[in-house]
């Protein structure tokens, strides 16, 4: 089981005035899992931050510190190995006797039988879109702090084996065939 993998990743960051942050970020991932018509997948974010403190006049007795701040990324998740194509498999089964095992063969050489899982051609990788913001608080020179945080997480063209009717000739086939919402 051989699969060949490549992937770049670049990434710029900028802090301006020590209160505003901000980061770009992009990766791009190769791999011989995926389809033909997508032999590539890119994956962009980013982030930014901003303590805005510094910026107004609360006096730290009220308020000693506060940010804001929104991220978004995506990644993703490669198909199964060879679900893009039909295969031949070679494997063992056992029979009705306890502890003997089996080999298909032909003339004493190793013997092939087709899978039942279907090839597709056109599977894409899953894709995870992920988005996130929130405020960071601190009262009172410090002694109380606050967090709030919304998170949303949003998985497409996730990979389901779905069964096909035998009459096909498969039992099954790899698909882009759902979503998922955190």
């Amino acid at each position: 089981e051989r699969r060949r993998v490549e992937g770049y990743f670049a990434q710029a960051n900028a802090d301006l005035y020590d209160q505003l942050f901000l980061q770009a970020r992009i990766r791009s991932d190769g791999n011989s899992a995926f389809g033909i018509g997508n032999q590539r997948a890119i994956y962009p974010g980013a982030s930014a931050a901003w303590s805005f403190t510094k910026a107004i006049d609360v006096p730290p007795s009220i308020l000693s510190f506060g940010k804001l701040r929104v991220a978004y990324g995506e990644s993703g998740q490669q198909p199964p190995l060879y679900s893009t194509q039909d295969v031949f498999i070679s494997t063992s089964f056992a029979d009705f006797n306890p502890g003997s095992l089996q080999a298909p063969n032909l003339n004493g050489l190793g013997g092939l039988y087709a899978s039942t899982t279907r090839g597709n051609a056109g599977i894409e990788p899953e894709r995870v879109r992920e988005l996130e913001a929130g405020i960071d608080l601190s009262f009172l020179n410090g002694r109380a702090d606050l967090s709030v945080t919304r998170y949303d997480s949003r998985s497409q063209d996730v990979i389901f084996s779905v069964p096909t009717p035998p009459s096909t000739g498969y039992t099954a086939v790899s698909l882009n065939a759902g979503e998922l919402t955190n």
